[in-house]
């Protein structure tokens, strides 16, 4: 496609901590597509807590058929270091698990 080596931004890596699981997602010629694990997607936007990320976090919570916060922070201290978590990371988890 004669798409210079820099095409993509890498100004997320700063966002990632450790090597984050991925999977192949899709493969072309000269180009492979990989997407991070689900749990890792999870760890990721809890840790954002945005809003506009709820409706992501919940679909995620359920398609990893977590139910409690509990679960979902264990799931989030696989890859983010327990001390950089706050009580605003465990309401946004609660508040998404809430029916």
């Amino acid at each position: 496609m004669d798409l210079p080596q820099d095409w993509l931004n890498d100004g997320i890596k700063g966002f990632f901590y450790g090597t984050p699981p991925q999977n192949l997602w899709r493969e072309y010629p000269a180009l492979r597509v990989y997407a991070v694990a689900a749990d890792y997607m999870l760890a990721m936007k809890v840790v954002a807590a945005r809003n506009d990320d709820r409706e992501d976090t919940k679909a995620l919570l359920q398609s990893l058929s977590v139910t409690t916060v509990t679960e979902a922070l264990d799931i989030v201290e696989r890859y983010i270091p327990s001390h950089l978590l706050t009580p605003k990371h465990r309401y946004f988890a609660e508040s998404c698990l809430e029916r």
